[in-house]
């Protein structure tokens, strides 16, 4: 039978020059190179319109569908949306953010908005084509795209004529690969600057001259390569690593010329580990594998665990701590067996999204065994670097993960770059050793087998029983017209798309101008959202409180109402307004401002006018009497001085008379008889200064848990405020203070002059005072 060689040799087919073909030797005489190439059009350049025409396809691909599949994220973007998200409300401009990726995160996939080549192109896409599921994923698809450039690139250069297509058609072929290419998340740019790294090491060893600017070239791909998920960190330090033992390798008369270039490598290198320092990021460097070995050492939990006795963290011995890792190292082998094992059949759609991490293949099966082909091939030469570097790669990927709490895809799936290569090198020998037409029939059958592993579990992707309450929630939020927040009790990834929408909602508000300042968060803080599943049972004090001081800025989408309990009630009492929303299928509520104004002050209003009343014989201080009841979740209130013992002060002005409190603190008077008013100057103590979110909610309460006074949301920056509350049919005034809405951090609130105010001739004999005097 004729050979593919023999007949080009037989046509006249011309060949090229290589010193890169699998196998690391030079190109053996009549070497052939890409085959079937029309007449008149070189056969590289067939290679590389097929290359392309491929990078065409996976792009239509990985772009079909890519919006949503039935209402929801997938798990982790949703985290990569609230980092987003953040900067956004902050008012972050697009450079500011670029600055802040340059820097190392904690290298999570969760953290994924932090990286330079996804975070930051996903922000300028949000926050300029607007805030919506494509948006958030676009930069990752783009990613993979660049890989597939770049694998052609280097397939080409490491294994000649047809590594190009051989390669890109691997990773084209890769479920885990074109997975995490699709679903918005730092493992593409990781994967993309990962491979680059990798191939321009090896091109630099094998490289015979210009090793100064490939060395530069080299600095700058590790450098970007650190800046995303933290695998790639690993994969870089082997690289570092291993640089000058393959100079050591190479030819001697090369090594001194590559030592210097090395040299300005390591100066590049260790100056962005300073910039890095310098910011206060060079700890964040490894801090994404989970818990490792040497948090085993010191937790006496994993030491009785994995030693098989309890021993102290301090009198542990260097045997102790060998059997600790040994034991650690073998439990987790299964677990990298399992996520390196092939599948015999393709994933199906929940393998990908109905778990974390997913269970997805890195190779179909027919590629898989031509990784094992090309690996075993590869092992003729195991002193060459274009060999060393593949195995060291998947030493330095699995071998830490062995020595932690977890192996998973997620942490492996960097071991695509090296199998590719292995089952790419396989496929150019393979296409080098047979006839055309056998080469060919046996290259799209191969092709056309991994076809399904790719196809079936990516093209329709169903997360089943979510689409009723992301469709409520879509009519819930275009009937609200406006930035709302979201009480909602449901997974985060249907969540998720909600908060695009409410976010789109406040992009376009800020481009008509009709808003100003720090946006609004789309979730309600989780404490909070937990004390309105609570409802009526657990800590209702709390949940109006709360909800009064958030609806000061935005309305409260709530829902559904079957997870809430007994919370119309609630509402009701704090006189809220709460409207039917959503579907008839899950129905929702948008909770408001309140129907009527109190008495004292309606949220968000301003100040109600009133004069303190300063004659002592016509006042009952509080901080006179005894409360019914008081309750504080910090610290206990303080009698005429601030929480912490210091002089009370408001608004600058020090004061004899006076409530302490750190929020949340609420206090029960019983009201005196004869008491007309009740009355207070209010306002944050100057402790509170050195807290710039630093906010306070006030409210005064009768026995029945009514509202007479609110100021929801009073800040240290704000002026004082005097509160005077009508006390007809009042037996009990509660006095609370609560976090604002925001935590409790520095939420130090004084109740100056706070006191009931007497009919004339009610008030009882009391010690002369002078309560309004400055001191």
């Amino acid at each position: 039978m004729e050979t593919r060689q023999q007949a080009e040799e037989r046509a006249g087919g011309t060949r090229e020059p290589d010193t890169s073909v699998p196998g690391g030797a030079p190109a053996a005489a009549g070497a052939p190179t890409t085959a079937g190439a029309p007449a008149g059009l070189p056969r590289s350049r067939v290679e590389v319109l097929l290359t392309v025409l491929l990078i065409v396809l996976t792009g239509t691909f990985l772009l079909a569908n890519l919006r949503t599949y039935s209402g929801a994220l997938l798990v982790w973007e949703p985290a990569v949306l609230e980092g987003l998200e953040d900067a956004f409300l902050a008012r972050q401009s697009i450079p500011s953010y670029l600055l802040k990726t340059l820097t190392w995160d904690d290298g999570l996939v969760s953290k994924g908005d932090w990286s330079l080549l996804y975070g930051a192109p996903a922000y300028a896409l949000l926050t300029t084509l607007g805030f919506n599921a494509v948006s958030l994923r676009l930069p990752a698809v783009i990613a993979a795209l660049l890989t597939l450039a770049a694998a052609g690139w280097l397939g080409r250069r490491l294994l000649g004529p047809g590594g190009a297509l051989a390669l890109a058609s691997v990773l084209a072929l890769s479920p885990g690969f074109l997975y995490y290419g699709r679903y918005g998340t730092s493992l593409a740019a990781t994967t993309l600057t990962v491979l680059l790294a990798a191939g321009l090491t090896i091109l630099f060893l094998e490289a015979t001259d210009r090793y100064l600017p490939r060395a530069l070239l080299l600095a700058a791909s590790m450098a970007l390569a650190t800046l995303h998920y933290a695998p790639g960190r690993l994969a870089v330090l082997f690289l570092v690593f291993f640089l000058p033992v393959g100079v050591l390798l190479g030819p001697r008369e090369e090594r001194a010329a590559k030592f210097r270039a090395l040299a300005v490598l390591v100066l590049c290198l260790a100056a962005f580990w300073g910039a890095q320092k310098l910011a206060g990021r060079s700890q964040s460097f490894l801090m994404a594998r989970g818990e490792q070995v040497f948090n085993f050492f010191t937790d006496p939990t994993y030491i009785s665990g994995y030693l098989g006795r309890a021993v102290a963290p301090d009198k542990l011995t260097a045997a102790d701590k060998l059997t600790i890792a040994k034991n650690v190292a073998f439990g987790r082998l299964p677990e990298l067996v399992r996520v390196l094992s092939p599948s015999l059949t393709p994933a199906q759609p929940m393998d990908l999204i109905g778990s974390d991490p997913p269970r997805v293949p890195f190779l179909p099966l027919p590629l898989l065994l031509l990784a094992l082909v090309g690996f075993a091939r590869s092992m003729r030469h195991p002193l060459k670097p274009r060999h060393l570097i593949p195995v060291g790669v998947v030493i330095a990927l699995s071998g830490p993960v062995l020595l932690t709490t977890r192996v998973d895809a997620h942490r492996l799936s960097l071991m695509v770059i090296p199998i590719g290569l292995w089952a790419a090198e396989a496929a150019v020998v393979l296409w080098h050793s047979l006839p055309r037409l056998p080469g060919g029939i046996l290259a799209l059958a191969i092709f056309g087998a991994g076809v399904p592993y790719v196809t079936r579990p990516l093209h329709r992707l169903e997360r089943p029983g979510t689409l009723p309450l992301a469709s409520s929630l879509d009519a819930a939020i275009d009937r609200a017209g406006r930035p709302v927040m979201l009480a909602i009790a449901a997974d985060h990834t249907v969540v998720g798309l909600s908060q695009l929408k409410v976010l789109e909602l406040e992009r376009r508000a800020r481009l008509e101008k009709r808003t100003s300042g720090p946006g609004v968060p789309t979730l309600l803080p989780e404490r909070v959202l937990l004390l309105l599943r609570q409802g009526g049972r657990e800590g209702k004090e709390n949940v109006a409180e709360e909800l009064v001081a958030i609806l000061s800025t935005a309305p409260v989408l709530l829902g559904p109402m079957q997870e809430f309990g007994a919370i119309g009630e609630v509402l009701r009492k704090a006189g809220l307004e709460s409207t039917p929303a959503g579907s008839a299928q899950v129905p929702l509520l948008l909770v408001s401002h309140r129907t009527a104004p109190l008495r004292g002050r309606a949220p968000g209003g301003p100040p109600t006018p009133s004069s303190l009343e300063m004659s002592p014989e016509r006042l009952v201080f509080v901080s006179d009497l005894v409360p019914v009841k008081a309750e504080s979740d910090f610290t206990p209130h303080r009698m005429d001085a601030t929480w912490d013992g210091s002089p009370l002060v408001v608004g600058g002005q020090t004061y004899q008379k006076g409530i302490g409190v750190h929020a949340r603190c609420s206090m029960t008077f019983a009201v005196p008889e004869g008491a007309r008013r009740f009355q207070a100057r209010i306002g944050l103590a100057p402790g509170a200064a050195g807290c710039p979110d630093a906010r306070v909610g006030y409210f005064v309460k009768d026995q029945d848990g009514n509202y007479l006074f609110s100021n929801p949301s009073l800040r240290f920056t704000d002026a004082p405020e005097d509160v005077s509350v009508p006390l007809e049919g009042v037996r009990e005034l509660t006095l609370v203070a609560s976090e604002g809405g925001n935590g409790r951090d520095c939420d130090h609130a004084n109740w100056a002059l706070a006191s009931f105010v007497m009919v004339p001739g009610a008030a009882p004999p009391l010690p002369a005072r002078t309560p309004g005097v400055p001191r």
